[in-house]
């Protein structure tokens, strides 16, 4: 299976048995600042036979107190718990933090994700989350 843009085109991908690699990753949550789990659709991104995707995790945030965790959980649509895909803490307060980092995770029937950051940064961004491919069932 393969997805469209708004255009109706097909992204672009490279498919190696079951793994579909997209070319250009496809943001399904950008500025993230929710501290308690919240969906993220990614059904755009994921085709309907597909129940793992290979998601790019960011965090990218200022914040103006020093030593605050954000690390960003990253689960399956309706678990209740999440792993940490990322710790990320500002060392200096107003000095901008970035980390990112690529992970599988499965998806519910929907291609739906949910996530989290540990404190919503009081200054600028937040959490954010790309879609880089999917294993399909082909």
């Amino acid at each position: 299976a393969v997805r469209n843009d708004a255009s109706s085109n097909f992204l672009r991908f490279v498919q190696e048995g079951n793994r579909v690699l997209l070319l250009t990753g496809q943001w399904v949550l950008v500025a993230g600042t929710s501290t308690s789990f919240a969906t993220v659709d990614c059904s755009s991104s994921i085709p309907a036979s597909s129940r793992t995707g290979i998601f790019e995790i960011g965090v990218a945030l200022s914040h103006s107190v020093a030593n605050v965790s954000f690390n960003t959980y990253l689960a399956r649509n309706g678990d209740a718990g999440g792993q940490v895909v990322l710790n990320a803490h500002s060392q200096v307060a107003n000095v901008a933090v970035a980390l990112t980092g690529e992970f599988m995770c499965v998806t519910d029937g929907t291609q739906k994700v949910q996530y989290y950051i540990g404190n919503a940064p009081n200054v600028s961004g937040g959490a954010y989350i790309a879609v880089w491919g999917y294993y399909d069932r082909m």
